[in-house]
């Protein structure tokens, strides 16, 4: 498993326990307009969400990993396309395409605006508030400060983990098909 992945499950177990602890403390309304018939105030309450999970996003460090899962398809790109360049050019190159992948995730109808739909449509405006207040806690400012550590802490015992269940999980494997009649080197 990839040190991507292994970021994903931790900060999806986080998100969840975290998640959990905030629907259970505040109370959440079911609908997100601000009162039936009132499409002023449903316009501006919907793009106020969106503008919360922008927020939300950015306090959250997600921001930051989709910036970086983006780039990482293209970050040996130019020096594959051209090893000649000098380690400097490939430094600037990265850091403009870095921006220019920025720009482009951002930009309305963006990478970003497809991720605040998503949201949009599994969360509340009350449930982006409780979430953003608690990233604003000091519980969450700690939490999103220390998650970059204990996911890279995670890494190693995951690998060794990995390499140890793969032959126990082989072999599992293998006995299961077998009972279907299927057999596998």
């Amino acid at each position: 498993m990839s040190k991507y992945t292994a970021q994903v499950i931790v900060f999806s177990a986080f998100i969840l326990i975290c998640w959990t602890g905030c629907a259970a403390t505040s109370p959440s309304k079911t609908k997100d307009s601000a009162s039936s018939g009132d499409f002023a105030a449903t316009d501006i309450s919907s793009s106020q969400k969106r503008e919360n999970i922008r927020k939300l996003i950015k306090i959250s460090g997600n921001a930051d990993s989709i910036l970086q899962d983006s780039t990482i398809p293209y970050d040996n790109f130019i020096q594959r396309l051209r090893p000649d360049l000098s380690k400097k050019t490939l430094k600037k190159l990265r850091q403009e395409l870095h921006a220019e992948i920025e720009r482009n995730i951002q930009a309305p109808g963006g990478l970003l605006d497809y991720i605040i739909s998503i949201y949009d449509s599994h969360f509340t405006y009350q449930e982006i508030q409780d979430w953003l207040l608690f990233y604003e806690s000091p519980l969450g400012k700690k939490i999103n400060s220390t998650m970059p550590s204990v996911v890279e802490e995670s890494n190693l015992p995951y690998q060794q983990w990995s390499r140890n269940i793969q032959p126990v999980m082989y072999e599992w494997l293998k006995e299961r098909l077998k009972k279907e009649g299927i057999t596998i080197p």
